[in-house]
């Protein structure tokens, strides 16, 4: 009984170093499969639903030699404090968030993507695709990417490039790599 006894009383002493060491562990797992910006593309999407680890597997077979990972996370990965995107090379967002975010965009390339897109314009400069059209309901990459549900009103989707991306220019193109690829997902 002594032993019971002793054991229940130094339970929340083995609960606090369970809690510490499973912290610890994961940490060290996110450092270990994690790489730097310059090696990874990362998608972040403001969508109702996300298949993140598929739909980054996917991506990672159009990615270049040079890049080790691809990233998909949905916009509440992380926190905007300032209203403003930052960290990823693509984005996908509702047209009706589009202008909030439009200074963190870059201007496209259109040498680098398929011809005939949909394009998203604001003075006279193109900065967006169109992945989803809410009209017909047709849209990239829906085995991954639920761009609508029931009760919530259809709109339509663009992607964009970062204003702080490493992979949009030369001698790196790699997310415009990834977006072509995207966009000829069914």
């Amino acid at each position: 009984m002594k032993l019971i006894r002793a054991f229940f009383s130094a339970a929340p002493k083995y609960l606090l170093w369970l809690v510490m060491s499973t912290i610890f562990w994961l940490w060290i797992f996110t450092l270990v499969t994690n790489t730097t910006a310059e090696k990874k593309v990362t998608l972040y999407a403001e969508v109702p639903a996300l298949e993140d680890p598929g739909l980054a597997a996917e991506l990672e077979k159009a990615a270049p030699d040079s890049i080790k990972m691809v990233q998909a996370h949905s916009f509440d990965y992380f926190v905007f404090q300032s209203g403003k995107v930052k960290g990823g090379d693509i984005y996908i967002v509702p047209a009706s968030n589009v202008e909030e975010y439009l200074p963190d965009f870059l201007p496209l390339d259109l040498t680098r993507l398929p011809e005939g897109l949909s394009l998203y314009e604001s003075g006279g400069t193109a900065y967006g695709v169109r992945v989803y059209d809410a009209g017909s309901g047709e849209g990239a990459a829906k085995r991954y990417i639920s761009y609508t549900l029931p009760g919530l009103a259809a709109e339509d989707y663009y992607l964009f490039f970062g204003v702080e991306s490493l992979h949009c220019g030369e001698p790196d193109a790699a997310a415009y790599d990834v977006a072509a690829y995207l966009l000829e997902l069914p």
